[in-house]
C-alpha cells in the first residue's frame, strides 16, 4: 500500500511536469522616456526646496546668466513672500517697517544667494534652461545663526 501511494505520487508528478506550459507573457517595451525635463515649465514650491527656472534664447544671451536669471527668480520669490508677511505682521500689530523693510528684505536675500545653487540644466534646439534651488533648512539655520549672533552682541553690548 505504501509503495503504491509513492508510485502514484511519481506517476502524477510525472503526468504534471509533461503537460504543456502556458505561453509566455507579451513583453511590452516601456515607453520611451521624454527627453524634455519635466520642470521646463516650472517648478513648484516643496518641503525642502525653493525653486527657480530661468530660460534664454540660444545664441541671443546677450550677457546675462542663466543662473544669475533663476537666482534672481528665487529671490523675487523670497522678497514676495517677505512683503506679505512683513505687511501682515505691521497690520495686525499697528507697528510700521517700512523704514526697515527694504533691509530686511536685502539680508534676507543676501542671506539666500549663499544657500542657492543650480540643480538641472537643459538645452534644446532654440533655448538654455536652468533649474535653481534653494534649500530651505540651511537658509533658515542660517537666519537663526545670524540671529543668535546679533543677540550674543546685544547682550555682550547691555553687559
Amino acid at each position: 500500500m505504501r509503495y503504491g501511494l509513492y508510485i502514484l505520487q511519481i506517476l502524477l508528478l510525472l503526468i504534471l511536469s509533461c503537460t504543456p506550459k502556458p505561453p509566455p507573457v507579451p513583453v511590452v517595451p516601456p515607453a520611451p522616456v521624454s527627453a524634455i525635463p519635466s520642470w521646463i515649465d516650472g517648478k513648484a514650491e516643496d518641503s525642502l526646496y525653493l525653486y527657480g527656472v530661468a530660460k534664454v534664447e540660444v545664441g541671443n544671451n546677450k550677457g546675462e546668466n542663466l543662473d544669475d536669471i533663476a537666482f534672481g527668480q528665487i529671490s523675487g520669490l523670497i522678497k514676495q513672500q517677505l512683503k506679505t508677511r512683513l505687511k501682515h505682521v505691521s497690520d495686525s500689530t499697528g507697528t510700521n517697517f517700512s523704514v526697515h523693510m527694504n533691509q530686511i528684505i536685502k539680508s534676507r536675500v543676501f542671506r539666500s544667494i549663499m544657500h542657492m545653487e543650480v540643480a538641472e540644466k537643459y538645452k534644446d534646439n532654440n533655448y538654455e534652461y536652468a533649474l535653481a534651488r534653494l534649500d530651505k533648512k540651511k537658509y533658515i539655520n542660517g537666519i537663526l545663526n545670524d540671529k543668535r549672533k546679533a543677540k550674543n552682541v546685544a547682550i555682550g553690548l547691555v553687559n
